[in-house]
C-alpha cells in the first residue's frame, strides 16, 4: 500500500515539477521545440522521476502547488528533499475531520 501511494505521489510530483517549469527543455522560452525525430524520452520501469527540490524557490512553489503553499520553516525543511517523499509523507498522514468543527460553529 505504501509503495503504491509512493509511486502515485512521484509520478503526482513529476506532474507538478514539469507544469512549474513550463514543460520545455534548455531553459529557453522559445515556443517553438526542435524536432525529435519521432522518438519521446522515457522514463524506464521501476526508475523514480527526479523530483529533488534544490532551491528556496522550487520548494515555496511545490508547496503553494501542493497546497497552500508553506511557512518559511517549512520551505526551508523542504530544500534538498524529494518532493515525492514529501508527498508519501502526507498521504500517511492521517484524515483531518473538520466537518464537525464547522457544522457545530453554524
Amino acid at each position: 500500500m505504501i509503495g503504491s501511494i509512493r509511486s502515485c505521489a512521484a509520478i503526482f510530483a513529476a506532474c507538478l515539477l514539469l507544469s512549474a517549469c513550463g514543460g520545455t527543455s534548455g531553459g529557453s522560452s522559445n515556443s517553438a521545440a526542435a524536432p525529435t525525430g519521432g522518438t519521446s524520452p522515457s522514463t524506464p520501469i521501476g526508475a523514480k522521476p527526479y523530483t529533488n527540490l534544490e532551491t528556496r524557490e522550487e520548494a515555496a512553489r511545490f508547496l503553494i502547488q501542493a497546497g497552500f503553499g508553506g511557512t518559511d520553516a517549512e520551505i526551508d525543511a523542504l530544500v534538498g528533499k524529494d518532493a515525492a517523499d514529501w508527498i508519501a509523507t502526507q498521504m500517511a498522514l492521517p484524515a483531518t475531520k473538520t466537518l464537525d468543527t464547522m457544522m457545530s460553529m453554524f
